[in-house]
């Protein structure tokens, strides 16, 4: 049993669906096969990052715990994420007192980038992200 290998370009806006090939091998017996054009769609995930529900003081360890899953439903296992903390104050803290802002009003430049955060998801897509006060 004889195999052919063809390598044929298609054009970047060829039609996706069901294409098929009419192919003469020789025998003057033409011979059909059918396969499907798509679009590459590279892997897409999501990440849900949830931290704490309560305000944090400031000898509190910072905690986020990491979900990543494929829009497809499977767990994003064995992924890393990377990133960064970027720490700033919440000055108008509670909802019910608009326009009420708590902390030293004259301090400035209290924004911080914190840790570097590289951590690769378990083997359920999950994780959690920390750092310590400073």
């Amino acid at each position: 049993m004889a195999s052919y290998h063809l390598t044929w370009p298609l054009d970047s806006n060829a039609a996706t669906g069901m294409w098929h090939i009419r192919a003469n091998t020789g025998d003057n017996q033409y011979r059909m096969w059918d396969f499907h054009v798509e679009d590459f769609m590279p892997e897409r995930m999501a990440l849900n990052l949830t931290g704490e529900k309560t305000p944090l003081t400031p000898n509190d360890e910072v905690k986020f715990s990491v979900v990543g899953y494929y829009l497809y439903g499977a767990p994003a296992n064995g992924n890393t994420l990377q990133g960064q903390l970027f720490l700033r104050p919440l000055r108008e803290a509670v909802s019910a007192l608009p326009g009420f802002e708590f902390g030293d009003i004259a301090a400035e430049n209290l924004s911080r980038t914190l840790d570097e955060v590289q951590l690769t998801l378990d083997d359920k897509g999950r994780g959690e992200v920390s750092t310590e006060s400073q």
